[in-house]
């Protein structure tokens, strides 16, 4: 059977690669990666939001499917068990099972099904004992990067230079390369998958690399955090003024998270150290290809690289995450099989629900419990066909909270229950989603269709629907005031 390196980066937009047309930022090797790989270019985050993202990649489900339905509107939230984690089936395939960095599986040091499984999850852990919320003694352990810096000599340092773990600003790290984290989770991996070849190359491996990084903060180190100069990279798509008539929560992310206070140039610095950090993990996916290069193990290893989500980096005025907007939602996804992928691009939409589906088809490999993502080996074997489902879907919150999002081949449709507010872009004239065209009459017959299929989506999903049960459009008032938090509640300032 074949081997699978399964790696995730975090907060990595899709368009930050040169096989996506980034050629201001020096992706070497995951131009490399693509050269050997069918390149999703239409790929979405099933939630573009960090825990729930990760329970789609995991179990192929939507998130109000595999995920604990308490948690979907925090950011938190468990796997139900119902659901297989991939992890946990390859294992039982006899594959031996690495699980090493960024995982963000909860409860936090739980195995979902690694026979390895060391994390590094910027200091939550210590977060979590420090604040007393530790209730049930479930996090006895430090994180395993923690452990590891102690050990060199470098404990405490990953965040001396006081940047928050939501913070916008950016500055350069305080450790050396390294020994910075998707360094240490790299050379981990590597230090694992030789071993296994001495060892136990009778059985197939399955190693899932999570990268912490692009995530903030914006703090890649030296020589990374001079690679790009602020003045010269190209500056955000549109600005604040574009959040009138969109979701009524984007002010809110700006004043909660101090967006507001950076000004032109403030967001080109935050922009240059995110683009630092790309060609620094571009870096960290060379020393895994080097590795499957030289041990001859090409022929027989899938490569998949994604992102749970993206960062709007300063687009329409935002940073982060949770929207819909292209660089939020819209995620990297290359995916190699040897034998079959040689540089080919698919620009059919397709979702994260999807990747595990596919890495078990390839593998012949059954999935025992129901899943909503389909294998895109079809279009792995021809790209220009058409995927088993017509959109791609994102959704973020529930109930009162709940948005959700429809990417087609042109069109995009969100919608929010706050102020029951709706976009539509046509992506094929406006890539960048400058024009919300909900009040243009000239798009009233799509505006309906996509309402009318969104809605259906939801009834067959058992999600909430958008349309009443007298049709009238779901809406719940969004008060601004309500909503803002103190900066030192959101922006993740924290000294572990």
């Amino acid at each position: 059977m074949k081997n699978v390196i399964y790696i995730i980066a975090d907060q990595m937009r899709w368009d930050v690669l040169g096989c996506n047309g980034a050629d201001y930022i020096q992706t070497p090797n995951f131009d490399r990666l693509a050269e050997s790989s069918v390149n999703f270019s239409c790929a979405y985050s099933g939630n573009p939001c960090c825990v729930p993202a990760r329970g789609i990649m995991a179990t192929g489900r939507y998130s109000h499917k595999c995920m604990d339905p308490a948690g979907l509107n925090f950011n938190s939230g468990r796997i139900m068990p119902e659901n297989v984690h991939i992890a946990d089936l390859l294992q039982k395939h006899g594959y031996s099972t690495y699980g090493i960095g960024k995982a963000h599986c909860l409860p936090y040091k739980t195995n979902p099904g690694f026979d390895v499984f060391e994390i590094a999850e910027e200091g939550r852990l210590e977060m979590t004992r420090q604040n007393n919320l530790d209730k049930g003694n479930q996090y006895e352990h430090r994180e395993d990067y923690f452990e590891y810096l102690e050990k060199v000599g470098y404990a405490g340092m990953q965040r001396a230079h006081c940047i928050g773990n939501n913070d916008p600003r950016a500055g350069e790290a305080a450790l050396p390369d390294e020994h910075y984290v998707d360094t240490w989770a790299t050379t981990r991996s590597l230090e694992l998958l030789e071993k296994h070849l001495d060892s136990e190359s009778d059985k197939p491996f399955y190693l899932q690399l999570g990268f912490v990084k692009p995530h903030a903060p914006y703090d890649p180190p030296a020589p990374y955090s001079k690679m790009y100069d602020p003045r010269e990279i190209p500056t955000p798509w549109g600005g604040a003024a574009d959040q009138e008539g969109r979701n009524p929560a984007m002010p809110t992310f700006q004043k909660n998270y101090m967006i507001e206070r950076m000004d032109d140039m403030a967001i080109q610095y935050s922009r240059a150290h995110y683009f630092g950090l790309i060609t620094y993990l571009d870096a960290q996916v060379g020393r895994v290809l080097d590795f499957v290069d030289s041990h001859g193990i090409a022929d027989e290893t899938i490569i998949v690289f994604t992102a749970d989500h993206g960062d709007n980096i300063g687009d329409h005025g935002l940073f982060f995450k949770t929207f819909f907007t292209e660089g939020s939602a819209h995620i990297p996804l290359l995916v190699s099989l040897p034998g079959t992928t040689t540089g080919k691009e698919c620009i059919q939409p397709v979702g994260q629900e999807d990747i595990m589906p596919t890495i078990c088809d390839n593998l012949g490999i059954t999935i025992p419990n129901e899943i909503d993502g389909a294998s895109l080996l079809p279009l792995i074997t021809q790209p220009e066909a058409k995927h088993a489902k017509p959109f791609a879907v994102s959704q973020y919150g529930t109930d009162d909270h709940m948005s959700i999002m429809i990417r087609e081949q042109r069109y995009k449709y969100c919608y929010v229950r706050y102020n029951a507010t709706e976009e539509l872009y046509d992506l094929a004239e406006d890539p960048h989603e400058m024009v919300n065209l909900v009040t243009d009459a000239k798009y009233a017959d799509e505006l309906l269709r996509l309402r009318t299929t969104t809605n259906q989506w939801c009834i067959d999903n058992q999600h909430s629907p958008i349309l009443m049960e007298n049709g009238t459009i779901g809406s719940v008032e969004y008060i601004l005031e309500d909503n803002l938090r103190a900066p030192d509640k959101t922006m993740g300032v924290r000294k572990w």
